[in-house]
């Protein structure tokens, strides 16, 4: 099974001396253990990396089989099949030199203002929609958008939660996450390719359901979190995974 990793999206994937950790990584595995089981014989798990513009392209072409991390959104709908919800996570703002703004759309969404997102995520497609206003920085990586904060190129991240708090744990200059209202929040999972069968889209969408309704969904994001040295009580109450 291939699956496609995006190494600086910490807790969704990073690497540790040359391994991938993070809990899409987890969910992989778990996903090739319930394959396992149901046929009955191994089932190996291959790595293969790629970027946001590339993913849905990379499963297409038959490169990947599955990629965990995808935001929903009706333009990935019609490429692929979408597996889950397997979490949902709002939209953050994470500030860089400047910590007056406050938590509203509204005070990112002004003239002058440059925002940061990574290129081709359902991020920077709320940050176009929701701050009009402002100057919107879409950046190759998450990477290349932190240190766009961090120059002082833009104001503040658009990204969700879940890379929100990843991102403040790792850098130390980042301290704060702004969860922004009115919240928009949407489902999340993982996507593989539309084809004639069907079978492993099935698959994965009932693995996708018990694993949520039982609370391991949630439970390996906040696993994730931990292991990167996140202080779990800084997570807003109001977030569900």
């Amino acid at each position: 099974m291939r699956a496609g990793v995006i190494s600086d999206r910490p807790p969704y994937i990073y690497t540790v001396d040359g391994r991938y950790k993070g809990f899409s990584i987890v969910m992989t595995q778990d996903l090739a253990k319930a394959l396992q089981v149901t046929m009955d014989k191994p089932i190996k798990i291959e790595s293969i990396p790629t970027t946001w513009t590339r993913a849905v392209l990379d499963l297409q072409a038959y490169k990947i089989d599955i990629f965990f991390g995808f935001a929903f959104s009706p333009e990935r709908a019609q490429a692929l099949d979408l597996v889950g919800p397997l979490y949902y996570t709002p939209e953050v703002a994470v500030p860089g030199r400047d910590k007056t703004f406050g938590d509203q759309w509204s005070d990112f969404n002004k003239p002058g203002i440059n925002v940061a997102a990574a290129m081709g995520t359902t991020d920077e497609q709320a940050g176009r929609r929701y701050l009009p206003n402002a100057t919107m920085r879409a950046m190759k990586s998450y990477g290349d958008a932190i240190l766009d904060i961090q120059s002082g190129n833009s104001a503040a991240l658009i990204t969700s939660a879940i890379i929100g708090f990843g991102a403040m744990s790792a850098n130390p200059n980042l301290t704060d996450v702004r969860v922004l209202k009115p919240i928009v929040s949407g489902p999340s999972g993982a996507g593989v390719r539309k084809d004639g069968d069907g079978r492993f889209f099935t698959f994965c969408q009932g693995f996708s359901w018990v694993y949520r309704e039982s609370g391991q969904s949630k439970k390996v994001i906040l696993a994730a979190m931990s292991e990167l040295g996140m202080n779990l009580s800084r997570v807003p109450a109001d977030i569900e995974f």
